[in-house]
């Protein structure tokens, strides 16, 4: 079965981010591992107070280490990125994603290894919602290793 590294947000009430994706993978025979970069009750678009909050720098590294100590790197067949609290996590995300290129893929359900960027950062009318560090982040550690890109409109 095909395994998918998901790197975006966890929105608990709404359709949004890691979790759907992690979904609709499954249904497709995709076996998904989500890390989560926030954990939100509902999406900040629909107003203050969200619910919850980013996940510390130092908790989402610990996430990757311990995916990476699973033995799972060579047995990704794509990352997919979306939402990022931090340009912390977007490095932390660039470096790992080198580290499953360089892996070993004996054992992987495919031989190519993807990687799917959508850089949420902003949207239509409201323009830039995440940190101008993070988009930074995204644009140039990021977008140089993507295989793809799903940018929205904006």
């Amino acid at each position: 079965m095909p395994l998918a590294l998901i790197l975006s947000s966890h929105v608990a009430g709404s359709r949004v981010g890691g979790f759907p994706q992690a979904l609709a993978l499954a249904q497709w025979g995709v076996d998904p591992v989500l890390v989560p970069t926030v954990l939100f009750g509902r999406r900040p678009g629909r107003g203050a107070r969200p619910g919850g909050g980013p996940v510390e720098d130092g908790v989402f590294r610990g996430m990757l280490e311990g995916v990476e100590a699973h033995g799972l790197l060579g047995l990704f067949d794509t990352v997919i990125t979306g939402y990022f609290a931090s340009a912390d996590q977007v490095g932390a995300a660039a470096v790992l994603i080198d580290r499953i290129r360089a892996a070993d893929r004996t054992g992987a359900f495919g031989s190519a290894f993807t990687v799917v960027v959508d850089p949420i950062m902003g949207d239509a009318p409201g323009g830039l919602y995440v940190r101008e560090e993070v988009a930074d982040a995204i644009a140039a550690e990021l977008l140089p290793r993507a295989n793809l890109l799903t940018p929205n409109l904006w």
